[in-house]
């Protein structure tokens, strides 16, 4: 038999309903196509925690050592890679503001890779930098002055401190002055993503050299959500990581089942002198067509999915998707030359009586 009259021969199989390719391909669809959505959902609700956690400010790592801190050493920790912003605090008087009487304000001086970041110019430095929930209270914007004890203060910028998720309230309540000051600071904050313990060693190199008394502490800003991001780990460890094996299983019982109800018509085929590496040619065409059609359509409503709901992650994801199809076509293309190289002429009879 001919390449040609094999691939004619696998056409008619298929054209003819009797491979039936069209209700393997829709089990396929469904089958894999139902493990592809579990491991999107997955993956989907720990990116999801992720934003959270880091929007959240749980990433950012705060090294406490009263007088020890070294602002420039602090500034330049994000030329680091696993750093995205760092810059020291240090607290300063309060500020009473003329309009509330009696009542002061809680104050700190901050390098510039601290307005960096807490999401403001680094050239806002002429003036004040205070929360969101501060300018409210106050009624100011970006640009206006207010009386206080030392005079006009005017406010360089208004950055976003949330004062309801958990982390460390100071900031909603307290004046920034940006500092290009040489001083020792207090505080070296590093915005650590994805963040670890790890970098613990990395920021106690911005303490000052001579610094050896007092008590040094680094935590998390936002402990309620945990000192260390698990999501790595949660990520690797997620059931759906089987998801690939799963769908080879699947796939290699969907070539069993697509072949062993056709066991009397392979035999026949033997009996009739097909040779069984033509058999299995034609079993081998006959699914690797409808396997992959069906992997190519599970396959992209998985990407539509990835690229319309969760973008910014979407080449793991499509890798993920790509290999979890290929995988169940593979194993039904397994599965059906698995069938055909069991079939053996002599037990055509036995077949023939265990026919439905």
């Amino acid at each position: 038999m001919l390449r040609r009259e094999i691939m004619s021969e696998a056409w008619r199989n298929l054209s003819s309903g009797t491979a039936k390719a069209g209700w393997l391909m829709v089990a396929f669809v469904v089958l894999v196509g139902a493990l592809t959505s579990s491991e999107l959902a997955v993956v989907a609700a720990l990116d999801a925690r992720a934003r959270q956690y880091h929007d959240a400010g749980a990433s950012i790592r705060i090294l406490k050592a009263d007088g020890g801190v070294d602002a420039q050493r602090c500034d330049v920790l994000p030329s680091t890679n696993g750093i995205a912003s760092a810059g020291a605090l240090r607290s300063m008087a309060p500020v009473a503001v003329s309009s509330l009487s009696g009542l002061t304000t809680p104050a700190f001086e901050a390098s510039r890779g601290f307005q960096a970041l807490l999401g403001v110019d680094e050239e806002a430095d002429h003036g004040a930098l205070i929360s969101e929930s501060l300018a409210r209270r106050w009624g100011v914007l970006a640009g206006d002055r207010i009386a206080t004890d030392g005079g006009q203060m005017r406010i360089a910028a208004v950055f976003r401190y949330p004062e309801n998720d958990g982390r460390d309230s100071r900031l909603a309540n307290a004046v920034l002055f940006p500092s290009l000051g040489q001083a020792a600071f207090d505080e070296c904050w590093a915005d650590v993503w994805p963040s670890t313990a790890a970098f613990d060693s990395l920021i106690r190199t911005a303490m000052v050299s001579q610094s050896n008394g007092g008590s040094v502490v680094i935590a998390s800003l936002n402990p309620s959500l945990g000192q260390v991001f698990t999501g790595p780990s949660d990520y690797s460890n997620r059931v759906t990581r089987f998801a690939p094996s799963a769908a080879a299983v699947l796939g290699l019982a969907l070539g069993l089942i697509g072949s062993l109800r056709r066991r009397l018509e392979y035999a026949s085929a033997l009996h009739a002198g097909v040779p069984g590496h033509q058999l299995n040619l034609i079993s081998l065409t006959e699914t690797a067509c409808w396997a992959t059609l069906a992997a190519i359509i599970t396959a992209g409503f998985g990407a539509g999915a990835v690229l319309l709901a969760m973008p910014s992650i979407a080449g793991t994801l499509l890798g993920n998707v790509a290999l979890t199809c290929v995988s169940g076509a593979v194993g039904a293309v397994s599965g059906a030359l698995l069938v055909t190289a069991l079939v053996k002429e002599r037990k055509l009879f036995v077949y023939f009586k265990q026919r439905t």
